[in-house]
């Protein structure tokens, strides 16, 4: 699916739709595979159900109430990565994870996305569903805030004009395309791990899975 035919009524916020523009750049070029967007609901914890017996005249009834609401949790985005990414995205070894815009714990990646104006009760209570979704499904879900993320790694293009009008956007933070991070990124590599774990080559194609 393009950009172009992806509309902000698909999404709940401005910024997941941005972030989609940003992984159609990274599916195209060969970084990820199978971006799906809100896939899967995960239950964290079930309700909890009081029952009780109601008098009737002629019969008893069960009855219940419900003492604590149950908790699920949904993630933004899933998508998977492909080798290509190794390096660039995510750490390999030589390199610090913290230094990669996303974890990289498993080949599939789960992301929450957060933007400027995000609510300060999400932003709360996201920590709790990150924990409880490693806990108890083995699952990171990484926070990617919006627009911050484009300035660290790279601006996707479609994002370079407005949503509506598509007029040039102001933008506030150094511009760099997919091409101009991957080289950067290459050559940090090749710097410290001339061997074997150093990214393939950008124009291969088709990147295989991890």
């Amino acid at each position: 699916m393009s950009s172009e035919k992806v509309s902000q009524a698909q999404f709940k916020s401005k910024e997941e739709l941005y972030f989609h523009w940003y992984l159609l750049e990274l599916e195209n070029m060969g970084f990820i595979a199978d971006i799906q967007y809100e896939p899967h609901s995960f239950p964290l914890f079930a309700p909890v159900i009081n029952p009780w017996i109601k008098k009737l005249k002629t019969k008893d009834k069960q009855e219940s109430y419900e003492l604590l609401k149950g908790m699920r949790y949904t993630p933004d985005f899933k998508f998977k990565w492909l080798e290509k990414a190794k390096g660039v995205f995510i750490a390999v070894k030589y390199q610090n994870p913290k230094q990669k815009p996303f974890s990289g714990l498993a080949p599939i990646c789960w992301v929450d996305v957060k933007g400027s104006f995000t609510s300060r009760e999400s932003f709360r209570i996201f920590p709790l569903y990150q924990k409880m979704m490693w806990h108890i499904f083995d699952i990171m879900v990484d926070k990617v805030m919006i627009p911050q993320i484009f300035a660290k790694t790279f601006t996707p293009e479609r994002y370079l004009l407005t949503d509506k009008t598509m007029k040039k956007r102001s933008i506030n933070f150094k511009l760099k395309t997919l091409n101009g991070y991957f080289t950067d990124q290459r050559e940090e590599l090749l710097s410290i791990n001339p061997g074997p774990d150093r990214p393939a080559n950008h124009q291969q194609q088709p990147a295989e899975p991890i």
